[in-house]
């Protein structure tokens, strides 16, 4: 579990720094993981992962009181939003997804 904490830790920072950024926006996959790593300290959170129009895309999903709730991400933080347009094919565990993007992008 250290290890993992570690790891979500680095990508973090890299999202924290990119994201502020004015001149790109981050991946879904970024958004993602630091919408479940935020909200995730407090309830059960997923990551939706599927297919869009334009290719491959993820959304986190968390458990907020009995109901699932799609998160999303912005410069001022997390919050609460509408499904993005997408075809959920699989949810992951923010770990599961993490080792999964860790080995096709090999970070870390």
């Amino acid at each position: 579990m250290g290890c993992f904490i570690k790891q979500l830790s680095v990508l973090v920072l890299v999202v924290l720094f990119s994201g502020c950024a004015t001149t790109y926006k981050p991946a879904c996959r970024h958004e993602a993981l630091m919408a479940a790593m935020v909200v995730g300290e407090k309830t059960d959170v997923v990551i939706a992962f599927g297919k869009s129009k334009t290719g491959n895309h993820v959304q986190a999903k968390a458990l907020i009181g009995d109901k699932w709730e799609w998160l999303s991400v912005d410069r001022f933080g997390v919050y609460v939003s509408g499904k993005d347009s997408f075809e959920v094919i699989k949810y992951y565990t923010p770990k599961q997804y993490l080792e999964r993007f860790s080995l096709k992008y090999g970070v870390f």
